[in-house]
C-alpha cells in the first residue's frame, strides 16, 4: 500500500499542495493559502455564512412587495396597497392580492369587509380598484417599520408579522377569505356560461373583476378567441391576438376581413391590362379577372402562344408553329402551303430521245424507245433501220458533229448515227 504523506495542517491532497477553507467557513473558498475563507458572490462575514443578496435568493415578499436588501441577511418589503407583514403576508381585503389577471379591475362585493354597504350595482360600489398583476400599486403606509430578518421560527414570524400594527392580526381571516374565493371560482365559470364569454364583471365570493377586452373569466383568465366566429371572408386565415383578430387575405381579397375584392386589372397602370400580356383588354371578377387574348394568343394571362400546326401539314410534312401562324416544311415530292399538292418531276420532260416521263412521289422514270437506255434516255444502243422504227410522232433524224440534221431517208446513210427526235434542233 502506497505512503500518504501526512500534510501540515491546513494542506491536503497527494502532494499536500490543496489548500483548506477555514474551519465553519459556508459560503467561501481558499485561494492557494491555508485556512482562507474568500466568499463566493452575494455572501459576507467572517464564515461567509451572511446572505448580502437575501432578495434575490431567498425572494421573501408575497403578493408582489418589493424587496429591499437593507443589510446581510436582512430585508425590506414594500407592500402594495391592502397588504401588510414583513412579508406583505397579511391580507387587508380580496383585492390587495391582484387576482384578477391581465390587467383586470378588481373591486370589494357588496357586504365584504372594506366594501361600502349599498344595495346599488357591482359597477357603483368600485373601491379602491386594484390593477391586474403589472401593477405594485403604492407601497401601503402601514409596512414594517423595521428591517425584516429570515424568520427561524413561526413565533418570530409571527413577531415580524405583528410589527405592522393591529392590521395585521385583524387582516389573517381576510387571506383564508380570498383563498377559499379561488374555489368559488371553478364553481362560478362552470355554472355561468356567460362569466365565461365577456369581458364584464366577473363575480366572485368578496370581489368581482371587470376584465380588459379580449378577456374573460373569474379572474379574467381567459383569452376570448375572437376567431371563433370565423370573421375572415373569402378564404382568409384569422390570427386571433388579444382583444382583436387580424386576417390573412388571398391575393384576391383586401380588407380588414377580407371583403374587399382586388381588382387585378389596375395592377399595371401603364398597360391598364393588369396582369394580362398579349391581351386586348382586361376585365375584373370576384376574386379574379379575365383577359381577351389577341389572336394566337392564351392561357389564363394570354401568356401562351396557341399551337397553329395542329391538323395543318400534311403528306409527313414538318409544322413551325408561328404567333396566329405556321408554315409547312415540305417533304421531297410535294409542295403547297399544307404539302398537299405532289410535285409533277416530268413537268419539265426530263427525258431525252423520245423517251416516255412516269411521275412518282418525289421521282420520276424514263420508259426510253428502241435504241437507247439510261435513267434519261441518253444512251444510244445503235443505228435506227429506218423511220419505221420510230413512233408516229417522232421524226428519224441522224447526229452530224454539232448538228441535228433531218433524216427523212428509211435508212441510215453515211455511217451517222440515226436518232428518233420530236423535231429538227439545231444546238
Amino acid at each position: 500500500m502506497p505512503h500518504r504523506p501526512r500534510c501540515r495542517p491546513g494542506w491536503r491532497g497527494p502532494l499536500c499542495n490543496e489548500c483548506m477553507v477555514y474551519p465553519g467557513c459556508r459560503h467561501g473558498y481558499c485561494n492557494g493559502s491555508a485556512w482562507q475563507c474568500i466568499c463566493d458572490t452575494n455572501w459576507g462575514g467572517i464564515l461567509c455564512d451572511q446572505d448580502l443578496n437575501y432578495c434575490g435568493t431567498h425572494e421573501p415578499c408575497m403578493h408582489g412587495g418589493t424587496c429591499e436588501n437593507t443589510a446581510p441577511d436582512r430585508y425590506r418589503c414594500t407592500c402594495a396597497e391592502g397588504l401588510s407583514g414583513a412579508r406583505c403576508e397579511i391580507v387587508e381585503h380580496p383585492c390587495a392580492p391582484q387576482p384578477c389577471r391581465n390587467g383586470g379591475t378588481c373591486a370589494l362585493t357588496p357586504g365584504t369587509r372594506d366594501s361600502p354597504s349599498s344595495s346599488s350595482t357591482v359597477a357603483s360600489i368600485v373601491v379602491r380598484g386594484m390593477r391586474g398583476m403589472s401593477s405594485m400599486g403604492k407601497p401601503f403606509g402601514r409596512s414594517a417599520a423595521t428591517d425584516a430578518k429570515e424568520p427561524k421560527s413561526s413565533s418570530s414570524a409571527t413577531s415580524a408579522s405583528s410589527s405592522s400594527g393591529a392590521s395585521a392580526a385583524g387582516t389573517s381571516s381576510s387571506s383564508s377569505s380570498i383563498s377559499g374565493s379561488s374555489s368559488s371560482a371553478s364553481s362560478s365559470s362552470s355554472s355561468s356560461s356567460s362569466a365565461s364569454s365577456s369581458s364584464g364583471p366577473q363575480p366572485m365570493k368578496d370581489f368581482v373583476c371587470t376584465c380588459a377586452p379580449g378577456w374573460t373569466g373569474p379572474t379574467c383568465e381567459i383569452n376570448i378567441d375572437e376567431c371563433a366566429d370565423a370573421p375572415c371572408q373569402n378564404g382568409g386565415t384569422c390570427i386571433d391576438l388579444i382583444g382583436k383578430f387580424r386576417c390573412e387575405c388571398p391575393p384576391q381579397w383586401t380588407g380588414d376581413t377580407c371583403q374587399k375584392d382586388v381588382d387585378e386589372c389596375e395592377s399595371n397602370v401603364a398597360s391598364g391590362l393588369g396582369p394580362c400580356i398579349n391581351a386586348e383588354s382586361c376585365r375584373n371578377l370576384p376574386g379574379s379577372f379575365q383577359c381577351s387574348c389577341l389572336e394566337g394568343w392564351g392561357g389564363p394571362t394570354c401568356a401562351t402562344n396557341l399551337d397553329d400546326c395542329v391538323g395543318k401539314c400534311k403528306n409527313g410534312a414538318t409544322c413551325i408553329d408561328l404567333v396566329n401562324d405556321y408554315h409547312c416544311a415540305c417533304a421531297v415530292g410535294y409542295t403547297g402551303r399544307d404539302c398537299s399538292t405532289d410535285i409533277n418531276e416530268c413537268a419539265n420532260f426530263p427525258c431525252r430521245n423520245g423517251g416516255e416521263c412516269v411521275d412518282f412521289i418525289g421521282h420520276f422514270k424514263c420508259i426510253c424507245p428502241p435504241g437507247f437506255s439510261g435513267t434519261l434516255c441518253e444512251v444510244s444502243d445503235g443505228p435506227v433501220a429506218s423511220s419505221n422504227s420510230c413512233p408516229h410522232t417522232h421524226t428519224l433524224m441522224r447526229t452530224d458533229g454539232a448538228r441535228m440534221v433531218n433524216a427523212k431517208s428509211s435508212h441510215a446513210t453515211g455511217g451517222f448515227i440515226v436518232t428518233c427526235a420530236t423535231s429538227l434542233a439545231v444546238f
